[in-house]
């Protein structure tokens, strides 16, 4: 069939056998081809020089052509590095005769080298490429990693997605990469937000790697994370080799904005349950611990080492929860104070009931070393509770009260009268103690505690008498007998905030031992009275 009037060579022959040839007067095949098939020309024209041969496969023509398609009709051995591809496997070739200069295609699969020689990675539309190594590459002509891929969008829009298939949903959008260098041509890159960076690449001087990141992308790693270490055993395991310099250990550094602001934290928190399905702590349950571990001559001290523990110690629907500070002397860690919720701290006991409770089984637990210690000093407080020692001293703690008047005194001569209280005016001669001694209708008002009286009392008269003292309650805390003139002391307990008063019985008849010496009973009628009181405050 010629296609012009008078052609002495047919561009078209249908063969007696019934094959079909274009291009070619010999067709081989139903239809044989010997020249370039073109697609549409706003399409792709990856096929060129295709040919069905006559066991159906499509082949090209024999005069060599390079950069085709071709599906094996045998097995053959002659590629390199690839074994024995079977027969129906897909391949490049870049010859057009022979089993020879083929890519490294295997089996069923397809492999992309159209360059002239073996194991040289060329481009396939410029955009995948392969060489004989099993390098590929993705966007980019140099093949540095089994699979490299670089996009072509900006690295925020991501260069790698995975969709289901199914529903046709995006699992996730992929951006994280390692940059070794900064010489791949990447571009201008404004951030690396999520990303595995050399720091050569963010154009910075140091010689590491980050993982950039913000507070809007939040990090993952599942599983045990080791730094210095490849056989982590928990969530994170952090090793160094050495401690030397001010670089060593774990820093922590948070730039506060405002007043207010917590600065820098490391939380610790503890749930009965599961995440999602939080349930209260109970009573007794270990909040979270700092273990001061260390190794010994049997191995690290696992948890026996020093530690700071927190307890709670609430039912269930309340915030309570102690610290403990355990301290290691041999074998085993041990608790040595207590801080519990109520503030109270406790130095060899766990249960302390004051702000400061101190247990030890041996005497001198406490040692307050400030200047002020010697030999013989007591711990005094001050007016605003701060303590030092000073030497045991009185005069800090007196007061002279005066008490003065006319009256009658009961006199008797039979035992078991009543004396007379002695309604003096009193007035306070020196007072160190301060607010808690005052005078006044005969009663020496005294604040609680404990004091020492002395007394130094007299009826301006030849007196034989009965002495006594009485608390505001009515107990009688002291009685004594004397003539003519009383020095005396005694120990006074007060309870509580009160007074005492001073009573006095006129003894006549044969209770008076001389009667020509000491007042009869109508002597004891209006009669002048002093009493000189010291007080010292024990306590």
């Amino acid at each position: 069939m010629a296609t012009n009037a008078g052609a002495t060579a047919n561009t078209q022959n249908i063969y007696q056998m019934g094959n079909v040839g274009v291009g070619t007067t010999t067709p081989e095949a139903r239809l044989h081809v010997v020249d370039t098939i073109t697609t549409d020309a706003t399409r792709s024209n990856i096929l060129s020089q295709l040919a069905l041969n006559q066991t159906g496969n499509i082949t090209t023509s024999k005069r060599a052509v390079t950069g085709f398609l071709d599906i094996l009709s045998t097995s053959t051995a002659n590629y390199d590095n690839s074994g024995n591809p079977a027969a129906g496997s897909f391949v490049y070739r870049n010859s057009g005769t022979g089993n020879v200069n083929y890519s490294s295609g295997i089996l069923q699969r397809s492999e992309i080298n159209n360059g002239a020689t073996q194991n040289t990675a060329y481009g396939f539309h410029n955009t995948l490429f392969a060489n004989g190594a099993g390098n590929i590459s993705l966007g980019l002509t140099t093949q540095r990693n089994q699979l490299s891929i670089i996009g072509n969008q900006p690295l925020g829009t991501g260069v790698l997605s995975i969709h289901d298939v199914r529903s046709g949903s995006t699992l996730g959008n992929y951006k994280g990469f390692d940059v070794m260098r900064n010489d791949l041509n990447l571009g201008t890159i404004t951030n690396f937000y999520g990303y595995h960076v050399h720091a050569q690449a963010a154009n910075e001087a140091t010689n590491a790697w980050a993982f950039y990141n913000d507070a809007a992308i939040p990090s993952y790693f599942k599983g045990y994370v080791g730094i210095g270490t490849t056989t982590p055993g928990r969530p994170l395991e952090i090793e160094r080799a050495t401690t030397v310099g001010p670089n060593s250990g774990i820093m922590l550094t948070e730039y506060v904005g405002a007043v207010g602001d917590k600065g820098a934290q490391i939380n610790l928190r503890s749930s009965r349950g599961s995440k999602g399905g939080e349930q209260p702590l109970q009573n007794g349950d270990v909040i979270a611990s700092y273990l001061f571990d260390y190794y010994s001559p049997t191995g690290f001290t696992n948890g026996d080492g020093s530690k700071i523990m927190s307890n709670y110690l609430g039912d269930g629907t309340n915030r309570r929860n102690d610290l403990r500070f355990f301290t290691t002397a041999s074998t085993t860690a041990a608790e040595k104070m207590r801080l519990d919720p109520d503030g109270n701290l406790g130095i060899g006991t766990g249960s302390p009931t004051n702000k400061l409770h101190v247990t030890n089984p041996t005497a001198g637990a406490v040692r307050i070393v400030d200047g002020t210690q010697q030999t013989g000093r007591v711990l005094t407080s001050d007016a605003n509770g701060v303590g030092t020692w000073q030497a045991l001293s009185m005069g800090n703690k007196t007061a002279v009260v005066h008490f003065s008047g006319t009256q009658s005194i009961a006199n008797t001569s039979v035992v078991g009268a009543t004396a007379s209280k002695e309604n003096l005016t009193g007035s306070i001669i020196s007072n160190d103690i301060g607010a808690g001694v005052s005078a006044s209708s005969g009663n020496l008002n005294l604040q609680a505690g404990k004091y020492m009286i002395f007394i130094t009392h007299d009826v301006d008269a030849g007196e034989y008498c009965i002495f006594q003292v009485k608390r505001n309650d009515g107990t009688t805390l002291y009685q004594t007998y004397y003539g003519e003139m009383l020095n005396t002391s005694f120990l006074v307990d007060m309870p509580s905030d009160g007074f005492i008063s001073f009573h006095t019985l006129g003894l006549t008849g044969t209770l008076n031992p001389s009667p020509t010496y000491y007042l009869q009973a109508s002597d004891y009628t209006n009669v002048p009275i002093n009493n000189h009181v010291t007080v010292l405050k024990l306590n």
